[in-house]
């Protein structure tokens, strides 16, 4: 009898007990399925065997929430017993069909970002309709003979499915934050955590990733085998080691950022050998000249366009939103630690803001604010002219801040009609080597993933701004010459009013080709992009093994 209650106790919404569950091949498969699923509605797939193991953690996830509503209508025995399932859980789910789904996803299904609300539309696959319709009669035969025992002939009707959830828009996911932490049109993610409402932190999740707002790791092989090696150091001799390594390499090899991953480890050599990071009372110019000139200045220095301006320095951004009458012409202009700047366009393309280590909270805070009031200003900016409002979603503006040893990258995003605040990543330089080669590494990693996304946005703008002025060139210069020679007429009328309607289709179908394009903008073929670490280093395995391949192919 106590079995049976235990089993009564353990049923689930859709009819099956957890035995079902862990013996049951077709619930099994669907529950596999199901889970899939899930996890590709949050999470944007870049590899297929981490995929497999953010499905197994979903899956026992899924099994502990319902275990731990379950425990305290259980004896202790069973309660035992059901602790038993939930630690071998995880064995159950076939590996081999979830890595089927996801390659099934990235060849077949379809993946669409809806333009203005970034949401990830993910056409389900016929498979997963099979066994949805096998789970639904399953369950409708099952309630079927459970109430054929009844002498009503109306209790023998089979209930419906419950109709699908609809998936919210990006908008939607935004109002519902703006409600809590922002304003109607600013919000800041980072004031979401997971102490926060349930659904919130799960909003927050899906517009990171739906608009890859986290910034990538981007790196070449060679970039990536070098910082790899340092990873593995252990102590200051390792650093130097792969420091002498470098500057052994032939000309022809080194390129600009490994340049800059030398000319870096030989400055934290030199701070390393004298013990000048464990001292914390120095001020913001010691880390601007001997740590960050070489950190992360080092590595924008490369590009003759481009020029960085340090210390106490002024914003176009300012100047140019004074010439629109946006900012009052009396607005004093703020100063900046460090800009980077292109100079034909003299667009400031990143900005940052410097603080010692003794900083207290207060001043990092203040640097934050002001930073994300400049990156609003740097996306209003650009919205001057009224066709680029509709490819501004399509840039960010990204600002960083350095306290000490630290450094806070954070971008702006217009979604919809809202400026989202982020942050796009954070790392530090580690004040002693000692067991911190990794974190160093990880830090030159960010910087050189930084420059590559700032070079994206910029070749992005370049696109919108190209697009804009070919459409001026070509349409609207000729006009003022219609405007004249077109009669003052009913007839004139009829006719300026069909030239204004092919006017805006020419505008519309020309800021569709520059949104395709900047769509389409993507790092080159040599240079691996993952979310993290761990994926970067299984893309260059595989690289790696390719390349050896093919050499291998070309020398038989």
């Amino acid at each position: 009898m106590s079995n049976s209650n235990a089993e009564k106790s353990l049923i689930e919404e859709n009819g099956q007990t957890i035995r079902e569950y862990l013996t049951s091949t077709d619930i099994r498969l669907w529950l596999t399925t199901h889970v899939v699923d899930l996890v590709l509605e949050q999470f944007v797939v870049h590899n297929v065997d981490s995929s497999v193991r953010v499905v197994k953690n979903e899956y026992c996830d899924a099994l502990n929430d319902f275990w731990q509503s379950k425990r305290a209508t259980l004896s202790r025995k069973q309660a035992a017993q059901l602790q038993l399932y939930k630690d071998t859980s995880s064995s159950f789910l076939d590996s081999t069909l979830i890595m089927k789904k996801f390659i099934s996803a990235a060849r077949q299904e379809e993946l669409d970002l809806q333009d203005g609300e970034g949401l990830l539309v993910v056409t389900k696959n016929r498979s997963k309709r099979r066994l949805n319709d096998r789970v639904n009669s399953s369950t409708i035969m099952t309630s079927q003979a459970s109430t054929s025992l009844s002498s009503s002939p109306s209790s023998s009707t089979s209930v419906p499915p419950p109709p699908k959830r609809l998936k919210m828009t990006s908008d939607e996911m935004l109002s519902m934050l703006i409600k809590e932490v922002g304003s109607e049109t600013v919000v800041d993610l980072d004031k979401i955590t997971k102490k926060s409402k349930e659904p919130l932190y799960k909003y927050t999740k899906k517009l990171l990733n739906c608009h890859k707002l986290v910034l990538p790791y981007a790196l070449t092989i060679g970039e990536h085998d070098i910082l790899t090696s340092l990873a593995r150091g252990k102590n200051l001799d390792d650093i130097e080691n792969v420091r002498d390594n470098l500057f052994l390499m032939p000309k022809n090899n080194v390129t600009p950022n490994i340049k800059y991953i030398r000319t870096a480890l030989n400055q934290m050599v030199t701070l390393y050998e004298n013990k000048h990071l464990t001292f914390p009372l120095y001020k913001e110019t010691f880390y601007q000249a001997h740590v960050y000139a070489q950190m992360l200045d080092g590595i924008l220095l490369h590009d003759s366009d481009f020029r960085i301006i340090r210390s106490e320095c002024s914003s176009t951004v300012q100047k140019k939103l004074k010439e629109i009458d946006y900012m009052d012409e009396d607005t004093k202009l703020k100063r900046w630690d460090m800009i980077y700047r292109h100079l034909g366009t003299q667009h400031d393309l990143f900005i940052c803001e410097d603080k010692p280590e003794a900083a207290d909270h207060s001043e990092t805070y203040k640097d934050q604010i002001k930073c994300d009031e400049q990156r609003i200003k740097m996306l209003r900016c650009l919205e001057r002219n009224s066709a680029m409002k509709e490819l501004v979603p399509y840039l960010e503006s990204i600002t960083a801040q350095t306290h000490g040893l630290s450094i806070l990258i954070r971008g702006t995003k217009k979604i919809g009609n809202s400026y989202v605040h982020y942050t796009k990543a954070q790392g530090s330089i580690p004040a002693t080597p000692s067991s911190q080669c990794a974190a160093l590494s990880e830090f030159l990693t960010i910087i050189i993933s930084l420059k590559r996304v700032l070079l994206l946005n910029f070749i992005k703008l370049q696109i919108a701004t190209e697009a804009i002025s070919e459409y001026h060139v070509k349409y609207l210069d000729n006009d003022s010459e219609f405007q004249e020679s077109t009669p003052e007429s009913k007839d004139g009328e009829r006719e300026r009013e069909m030239i204004r309607q092919m006017k805006e289709e020419e505008r519309q179908a020309c800021l569709d080709v520059a949104k395709e394009t900047m769509k389409n903008v993507v790092l080159g073929d040599d240079v691996l992009v993952a979310r993290d670490h761990e994926l970067l280093l299984m893309l260059a395995l595989r690289a790696s093994n390719s390349k050896d391949l093919r050499t291998n192919n070309i020398s038989d």
